[in-house]
């Protein structure tokens, strides 16, 4: 997500590639709800109102959040202050879902933190305002996670559904409230419109809707299998992967550090997944 932020921030502002993005999110998930012959009608009034809350302020802020985050602050600080919600989706869940975790939980939190620490290398010199956008986006992401949980027995496309719909609402309010200019030019001066968008960064948009859409989709669905401490361990597979594909698709070389850093983290999953 990091890479295809920055690269679409060339052409399009952050509130506007949001919502591009989530129209294309939104628009597959009716399709596989449609394919599945799933139902989007709520089983009542709470389990409705907990749908628009974690579309809202889990996923479209989560999203908003993370953004900004990485456009303020590098990279590698984001990544590491954003997988603080291994530690926040545990708690989150206990308190509100009364989940019991098993004894490797703890220890593989402090295992998988410590990784990404190593992995990641953040410079912590300065506290900014992308530090503190990441730290929320983590927060936000949690909310999603233990949310999810909660409504684990509606089909995980109905609410990937839900939550890029509430994005788009929430994207477009805020592009058209913050860049207007974007989609009606004010005058020769202004260098970034929709109509100046080239192919390449459509086809952007289009893939990162795809991607968008399969990893929310795949979050659900996980959080309908595993407790909310487990699964927000799992979830560092992420820049495990992330990694491996920078090696493979860009050459790009493995520090001891780093090596040291996937090694914890993958023992730190191995070990949320033991039941005893």
């Amino acid at each position: 997500m990091g890479v295809l932020i920055r690269t679409l921030n060339t052409q399009i502002p952050p509130f506007s590639q949001m919502f591009l993005r989530y129209i294309g999110s939104s628009a597959i998930s009716l399709i596989f709800v449609f394919l599945n012959k799933n139902s989007l009608k709520p089983k009542n009034l709470s389990d409705f109102f907990l749908l628009l809350f974690i579309g809202i302020f889990g996923y479209s802020l989560s999203t908003i959040f993370f953004t900004f985050s990485v456009l303020n602050t590098n990279l590698s600080t984001v990544l590491f202050i954003f997988s603080t919600y291994v530690v926040i989706t545990p708690l989150l869940t206990y308190i509100f879902l009364k989940e019991t975790m098993n004894k490797n939980i703890w220890p593989a939190i402090v295992l998988s933190l410590l990784g990404t620490y190593l992995l990641f290398k953040p410079d912590f010199s300065t506290i900014n305002f992308g530090t503190i956008l990441a730290l929320l986006a983590s927060i936000s992401a949690s909310i999603y996670y233990t949310g999810s949980r909660k409504l684990k027995n509606y089909p995980s496309p109905v609410i990937t559904a839900y939550s890029t719909i509430c994005g788009v609402v929430t994207a477009s309010l805020l592009s058209l409230l913050f860049e207007r200019n974007f989609y009606f030019t004010a005058g020769p001066q202004i260098s970034k419109t929709i109509v100046s968008i080239s192919p390449f960064i459509w086809f952007i948009v289009l893939i990162f809707a795809i991607d968008n859409f399969a990893s929310w989709l795949f979050v659900n669905k996980g959080f309908q299998k595993v407790q909310g401490g487990t699964g927000s361990i799992i979830l560092l597979t992420e820049p495990v992967l992330g990694t491996i594909l920078g090696i493979v698709l860009y050459g790009e070389t493995l520090t001891l550090s780093a090596i040291i850093g996937i090694s914890f983290i993958l023992g730190g999953i191995l070990l949320a997944m033991l039941k005893n």
